[in-house]
């Protein structure tokens, strides 16, 4: 069947929207919308399942939009702990440890255990948690500024800076009390890991904390061994994730019109 022009526009909308480029997909609904008329030539939209229109965006599909996007930036800033508060505060189900065994369940039985916690597609809220305390652990590790200036990509505003904060040099007091801080959170993940009820999630997030906390043993660890814990790479993989579990909720706004087309 051949697609129609209205439709190949709906699933560029489609990934555009999905992927959190937000002021490219506001700008193509906006300059490239179908108008449909009544019979008194007033403007109508053709419905869509998911709260949006075929040649449109809902006010719902946006503000979601945006909030991922947001989330999504603070990710890719290395400002985790801001992500986490904004999806408790939006979308609090994709971090709610309560709803592990549904989240089991929804996945697909040809992966493997060993294969869950680092697919782009893990819904699963215990690994999402994880993989965000972790790698927040690593951003706290961070000696040299990794920037990543969301102003010059497609992405909407924010507040505070776009980069991650590093522990300042020359100040000893100041070295102790961020070493402290170090030692504190890697306890707190250790602790996190030990009471998780899978055994192989538990075997192997111990595992990947033994080598994160390699971090912890090199004064400038961006020179290290361990170095390719703080790479860029390391945060688009769990902005990903996330962004993902939050389109996999039943009540998300998002638009998608794939599934429909290919009907």
């Amino acid at each position: 069947m051949e697609t129609r022009p209205d439709q190949l526009r709906a699933l560029v909308l489609d990934y555009l929207c999905n992927n959190c480029y937000t002021k490219t997909a506001l700008a193509l609904s906006k300059d490239s919308a179908i108008m449909h008329l009544d019979r008194d030539g007033d403007e109508i939209s053709e419905s869509h399942p998911r709260g949006g229109t075929l040649t449109g965006l809902s006010g719902d599909v946006i503000r979601d939009m945006e909030r991922r996007e947001r989330i999504r930036i603070h990710i890719l800033s290395g400002r985790v702990e801001e992500a986490i508060a904004c999806l408790n505060e939006h979308f609090p189900k994709v971090l709610d440890e309560s709803l592990e065994d549904e989240a089991h369940r929804t996945l697909s039985h040809d992966i493997t255990s060993d294969q869950v916690q680092y697919r782009t597609t893990t819904i699963n809220p215990v690994h999402l948690t994880l993989n965000l305390r972790v790698l927040a652990f690593i951003e706290t590790c961070r000696t040299v500024p990794l920037i990543y200036p969301p102003l010059d990509s497609d992405s909407i505003g924010l507040d505070s800076p776009p980069h991650s904060k590093c522990p300042p040099e020359g100040d000893p007091l100041e070295e102790d009390r961020h070493q402290t801080e170090l030692l504190i959170r890697a306890q707190k993940l250790y602790a996190h890991v030990n009471s998780l009820r899978n055994s192989a999630d538990r075997a192997l997030y111990l595992k990947e904390l033994t080598n994160v906390g390699g971090l912890l043993a090199y004064t400038v660890p961006e020179k290290s061994p361990v170095a390719r814990y703080l790479s860029q790479e390391r945060r688009e993989r769990v902005a990903e994730q996330i962004n993902y579990a939050i389109l996999r909720m039943p009540s998300s706004s998002s638009y998608v019109v794939t599934d429909l087309l290919c009907r």
